[in-house]
């Protein structure tokens, strides 16, 4: 049932009030849902009009589990059309608004779903993320964003960008809302985690920190919790030369041959930018995708060996602030670097969480947490332990 409410962020394409059950584990949660998931009876526009009057007959696996566990959807959010880009500026339904302050951008693609549980209108987002698209939005509004494992979460009713590198991701205020939610729509409870009791402190590597304004905020964080882990520098220098590049390929790829049947007929109805990267991809050929994918299964063989020494890694999530619409608008292709750490770990494939820890020059900075491959509720526990 579609109903009015505020939407002053414009975090929302469509506002609504779904709800199956009264009492479930999510009884007591809102939830804005991303405008690339089908939730039965309402628009699935992916933010473009390519999709205008795109009406589901039945909800994406992950709608159907909130609902079943009593969650009520209040909306479905705003995002960068077709989730390609890093500013939720492309939308056909206008630039989502940072409510940290609302002349500049969200970050994306998932930012409606950021905007609406930093301004209280919700009280967790579900997003995807392929590049950085629910931890980069999370980092620049102030709000906690998670990736899972990529393919832990069913993508079933959620429009692609890349079926090799989509993950479904959650976006609060409160951890423990977080962990709450990607428990149910997972289907099993939190596993034990081995220092939990014990006087071992977590192995923590630090990955990627720069001399940048944002990395020495969140590096200052980061001495502040000494006490509780052990640090040590670290390098992975083959993820940091090759995963942007490898994600890139394997992603505008796949994207490309999803829309392949839209561009031929309708290339007019895309914003610029998104077609820039769709039309990028159709020029890859299939012997070099087939060539990435070899080179990001060693990739992540790499990194897995190397993550054997760690519990999880620390690294700002992006090393600047969300900038100005009006800087922004129309020069979309030029903050696609806003993704550059966070990318790293969509070609890793590994969970990976942004935490809020403070501010520069009064906008939210954040700090990204990265596990091994599957080890979701390790992540969890060190970002715990950073929240707490």
């Amino acid at each position: 049932m579609v109903s009015l409410q505020k939407n002053q962020y414009n975090a929302f394409i469509t506002v609504a009030d779904a709800r199956r059950k009264e009492k479930g584990r999510l009884s007591s949660l809102t939830f804005g849902v991303k405008d690339n998931m089908d939730v039965r009876g309402l628009p699935t526009t992916a933010a473009s009009r390519i999709l205008r009057g795109n009406i589901p007959k039945k909800n994406a696996l992950v709608v159907d589990r909130i609902l079943d566990e009593g969650g009520r959807i209040v909306g479905k959010t705003n995002m960068h059309e077709f989730a390609i880009g890093a500013t939720t500026t492309s939308s056909a339904a206008g630039p989502c608004l940072n409510p940290r302050n609302p002349a500049h951008i969200t970050g994306g693609s998932s930012g409606g779903s950021a905007a609406c549980v930093a301004s209280g209108e919700a009280d967790v987002g579900i997003g995807t993320d392929t590049g950085g698209s629910v931890r980069l939005p999370a980092a620049l509004c102030g709000v906690i964003g998670f990736k899972p494992t990529t393919g832990i979460i069913p993508d079933e009713g959620v429009v692609p960008l890349s079926k090799t590198l989509d993950a479904v991701g959650i976006l609060g205020r409160r951890i423990d809302d977080v962990e709450l939610v990607f428990e149910t729509i997972l289907g099993r409870r939190r596993v034990a985690v081995e220092w939990v009791g014990s006087e071992r402190k977590p192995k923590i590597g630090l990955y990627m920190f720069g001399t940048d304004a944002v990395s020495l905020r969140v590096r200052e964080f980061v001495e502040g919790m000494k006490d509780r882990f052990d640090f040590s520098p670290v390098d992975i220098p083959l993820l940091t030369k090759e995963g942007p590049g490898l994600r890139r390929t394997v992603s505008s790829y796949e994207g490309a041959r999803f829309h392949r049947k839209w561009m031929e007929k309708r290339s007019g109805e895309y914003f610029p930018d998104v077609l820039s990267v769709l039309r990028g991809g159709s020029k890859t050929t299939d012997g070099q995708y087939s060539q990435a994918l070899v080179e990001l299964q060693a990739l992540r063989e790499d990194f897995e060996e190397r993550m054997k020494g760690y519990d999880a890694l620390l690294s700002p999530t992006v090393t600047q602030t969300a900038p100005l619409i009006a800087t922004v608008l129309g020069h979309e292709a030029d903050y696609r670097s806003l993704l550059a750490l966070t990318e790293l770990f969509n070609a890793t494939g590994s969970p990976s969480i942004s935490l809020p820890v403070g501010e520069v020059d009064g906008l939210p900075v954040g700090l990204m947490v990265s596990g091994a491959f599957n080890c979701d509720f390790k992540t969890l526990s060190v970002a715990k332990i950073l929240t707490g």
